[in-house]
């Protein structure tokens, strides 16, 4: 779990990258959204692990 969160934040950390290089505003308000969906994700993942642990 903890390997999957650390590509999570990898990942997170890539699109944040990627929109202060973007080249127009579209470009920066999609890739503003995407870290936020990537947290969201790992948090939801994060929050099913310990459930598998509680079982």
């Amino acid at each position: 779990m903890e390997a999957l969160l650390a590509e999570q934040s990898q990942i997170v950390e890539s699109f944040q990258h990627l929109h202060d290089r973007a080249p127009t505003s579209t470009c920066k308000e999609l890739l503003a959204q995407l870290p936020q969906l990537e947290t969201h994700e790992a948090q939801r993942m994060s929050h099913a692990g310990n459930r598998l642990d509680d079982m």
